[in-house]
């Protein structure tokens, strides 16, 4: 899929699907293939994965911050502060024109259904190169809504100097749902 991304400066287009709401899950993996044609106007490439119980809301967003060139990074974001979180962790690896990148997000819903649910980044992966997320910036607070859905998105964002924006493909765009393993009577995990 191809979406071309232009327009004033700091504009933003999102793009997303829904998917049948998928309860039961609090394991997720976000896999996807994607390039861009040109780097200049990138102010921030996000993907995103929303979890949306009824109850609860669960808000896995990552983006490429190109806000500060010289040290673009992961952000994770943080749904009950409504803001981004630097994770530390660069991303300077994805931002190059015409080259295809393969992105994996893992996380995981900690305690559905309670006041002190909470979602947890574990892991970004780039071209086979695995970064875990630092605890103290891995997890946010779910927060209550009666949203009821599951939903994939992909967002770009223009930094000051749009000129004629980018376009970004996604390719062979996968989200994985399943719940959590519990333990046999034998403390054996499946």
């Amino acid at each position: 899929m191809r979406f071309h991304t232009s327009g004033s400066a700091y504009a933003d287009v999102l793009h997303y699907i829904h998917l049948p709401p998928a309860d039961g899950a609090t394991q997720f993996l976000l896999d996807l293939h994607f390039l861009v044609d040109t780097v200049a106007p990138i102010e921030a490439l996000e993907f995103d994965f929303i979890q949306g119980t009824g109850t609860q809301k669960f808000n896995f967003s990552l983006q490429c911050d190109n806000s500060i060139p010289r040290r673009p990074v992961w952000d994770t974001w943080d749904e009950p502060s409504t803001r981004w979180v630097r994770t530390g962790i660069t991303c300077a690896n994805v931002l190059n024109a015409d080259t295809w990148h393969h992105l994996r997000l893992r996380g995981e819903i900690l305690g559905p259904g309670t006041a002190s649910a909470r979602t947890r980044y574990l892991w970004i992966e780039v071209d086979g190169v695995k970064d875990f997320v630092p605890q103290a910036l891995a997890t946010h607070g779910a927060v209550s809504s009666r949203w009821h859905a599951l939903v994939v998105q992909v967002q770009e964002d223009l930094n000051a100097h749009p000129g004629n924006g980018f376009s970004e493909y996604v390719d062979e765009l996968d989200l994985h749902a399943w719940p959590a393993r519990k333990p046999h009577g034998n403390g054996d995990t499946l």
